[in-house]
């Protein structure tokens, strides 16, 4: 009988001697997590219609949404929601884990992160570095986070173009008899709504900043009559003053004017 491996504690916890895992517990628990890929990715092929010639899939990463459908009717037969555990390049020989490509969405992380956990806690330093080298390493990585997260399959989404292959599994499967031309249409009128949604907010954010700036405007308007008053009246008062002068340099030289005439005649 297999030994079965808990693992308990937060992201914090440290490694201890008594949490990691020796070498002969280690392949225990890969071949636990191999065993259990096996034997649910078999009921699932049994039970959902997969490996037929004629499957096709589509999947829209930012709705967590996974379809299975037939290329000649047409016809949705399965639905899922899924997580990214990884990809691997072929050209390279090089597996990438979702949590270190900033491609997949932190929604799709969730069970490469146990993997990641599990390997820091448990002491496989394979688990946890962002990069690592080696051929079907894939099928090891996914078979983890299928037995940690107790997923219900896997699929391989191939790559090519110079794209790497993705490593997915099912967290939520069910059958489903809808047709490819309807899950399309759904997904536009979602991105439409999301987009009408966004759309909203930008316009409400818009009208705020307009308002504030209107307001703004009233403030420094209501601020600077009171200025150009004082400034006027002191502007009208200097008017006054240099007037009265002037008129009273007038009134003196007339008076002297007066005088000289008196004197000397006109």
């Amino acid at each position: 009988m297999s030994k079965k491996i808990i693992v308990s504690g937060d992201k914090n916890t440290k490694n201890t001697k008594k949490n990691i895992l020796s070498t002969d517990e280690k392949k225990i628990f890969m071949n636990e997590s191999l065993d259990y890929m096996k034997k649910t990715q078999d009921k699932m092929m049994n039970e959902y219609r997969f490996g037929k010639e004629t499957n096709r899939y589509i999947f829209y990463p930012e709705r967590n949404k996974f379809y299975m459908y037939d290329e000649k009717t047409k016809e949705v037969f399965f639905e899922a929601r899924f997580q990214v555990i990884g990809t691997y390049a072929k050209q390279s020989e090089t597996w990438r884990w979702g949590w270190a490509n900033r491609y997949v969405p932190n929604d799709l992380q969730k069970t490469c992160l146990k993997v990641k956990e599990f390997g820091e806690i448990g002491g496989i330093k394979i688990f946890s570095k962002p990069k690592v080298k080696g051929e079907n390493l894939g099928f090891l990585f996914t078979a983890v986070g299928m037995y940690l997260s107790k997923a219900k399959g896997y699929y391989i989404v191939p790559g090519g173009y110079g794209y790497p292959d993705t490593f997915i599994v099912f967290t939520k499967v069910s059958k489903v008899d809808k047709q490819y031309s309807e899950i399309v249409k759904n997904n536009k009128n979602n991105k439409k709504k999301t987009k009408q949604k966004y759309e909203r907010v930008v316009e409400r954010t818009r009208k705020k900043h307009l308002k504030k700036k209107e307001n703004n405007k009233k403030a420094k308007k209501q601020k600077k009559p009171t200025k150009k008053k004082t400034k006027k009246t002191t502007k009208k008062k200097t008017k006054k003053t240099t007037k009265k002068k002037v008129n009273r340099i007038k009134a003196v030289n007339n008076s002297i004017r007066g005088k000289l005439r008196g004197i000397f005649g006109k």
